[in-house]
Formats: structure tokens, sequence, C-alpha cells
């Protein structure tokens, strides 16, 4: 299983354009750090657009796109993931989900997995 997980960054702000969330990626044993922006489509439809980078050289480029399924909105929480999307390593593409979390410290993040 690949797993990831987004924390807010405390200091984006839409002046300084900063990614909303920050984090790790972990694809096939590589680690990469992830980016995300929260976006919307020409349709009105919710998304985080991510940036992944690899930390080691040499090491192929990963494309993720999670778009809000839509199924938290007023309240519903059904247990589904908040977001569902593609993830895609040297080609291959693998279905990708992220759930909103809080870990037991009370931190909010989100859990990214495959």
């Amino acid at each position: 299983m690949n797993i990831g997980a987004l924390f807010t960054n405390e200091n984006s702000t839409t002046e300084n354009k900063q990614p909303l969330f920050r984090g790790e990626l972990e694809v096939g044993g590589e680690k990469y750090n992830i980016s995300s922006w929260s976006r919307y489509s020409k349709k009105g439809q919710q998304f985080l657009s991510c940036s992944v980078k690899p930390r080691k050289a040499g090491v192929k480029a990963v494309d993720v796109v999670l778009f809000n399924n839509n199924r938290h909105i007023n309240g519903l929480d059904d247990g589904q993931p908040e977001y569902t999307g593609i993830l895609k390593v040297a080609g291959k593409e693998t279905q990708i989900s992220a759930s909103k979390k809080t870990s037991k410290s009370g931190m909010h993040y989100i859990q990214i997995t495959t």
C-alpha cells in the first residue's frame, strides 16, 4: 500500500500563494514531498491540486489529482473519503483516496491511501 499525509501549512495565505497543505507520500518504497492547494474546476468542482517531488535524484515523478466527492457537505459523514482520484507513477495509474483525520494530539491532517 502507498500512504502519505498532508498537514495544514500555517504560513499559507492567499497573498503568498504557499500551499494550503504540505506533507509526505511514499510510493513503491520511494519518499516524495507533496504540496497541495485547494482549487475549483470551471464547473465549480473542488479539487486538490498537488505538486509531488521526489526526495532522491533519479526517482521518477508522480502525478496526483484528488477531486472532492462532496460526501461531507452539510455534515453528511457516510464513512467514505472526502477526496478520490488518480495517482500516476511512471505511466501506471492507481486509484487514490484522501480522508480528513485528527491525531491524538488534536492536529488535523489528510491521510492519503491507495
